[in-house]
């Protein structure tokens, strides 16, 4: 399934179906712009996708590396009655641009949860992934994610 958040396009498997108005209410997944949340309930998936424009001064002072540190920081006190774990920061391309990422772990309702958060911009505008899944199926679901994002295409 094609998925469009404004410039990106995301290739999904026919697994995710993109979450409606009425499920997203009261979420806070695209706190950081306009975007979609997707969710494959087979593989206890989630992904939120969205993008914003900033400002020229806010592009200049704060790099993406800057931007997913500040993020990993709020994230970790949010998450802290979790038992919120930051398990460390990556560096990928998507399509041509770098994107920073964290990872972490969190228990949510006495299930073992990971995520991991990407920042990447593509013609002035950043581009946020978060992408939550169960622990105890890691290595599933990072591969169905890091297939994903390797096939992200900018569409201009």
């Amino acid at each position: 399934m094609e998925v469009k958040i404004n410039a990106m396009c995301m290739n999904v498997p026919e697994e995710f179906r993109i979450l409606s108005a009425e499920e997203r209410a009261g979420m806070q997944f695209l706190e950081n712009g306009e975007g979609e949340i997707l969710q494959d309930n087979g593989r206890h998936i989630m992904i939120s996708a969205a993008w914003k424009k900033h400002g020229i001064l806010a592009n200049l002072l704060a790099g993406k590396k800057d931007a997913i540190r500040a993020m990993e920081k709020k994230t970790a006190a949010a998450m802290k009655s979790f038992g919120y774990e930051c398990t460390g920061f990556l560096q990928e391309e998507i399509d041509g641009e770098t994107a920073e990422a964290f990872r972490c772990r969190y228990n949510a309702q006495g299930t073992d949860m990971s995520a991991e958060s990407m920042i990447t911009t593509h013609n002035g505008i950043h581009y946020y992934v978060h992408s939550y899944w169960r622990t105890e199926s890691d290595a599933e679901s990072t591969a169905v994610i890091r297939e994903i994002l390797s096939n992200v295409k900018w569409l201009h």
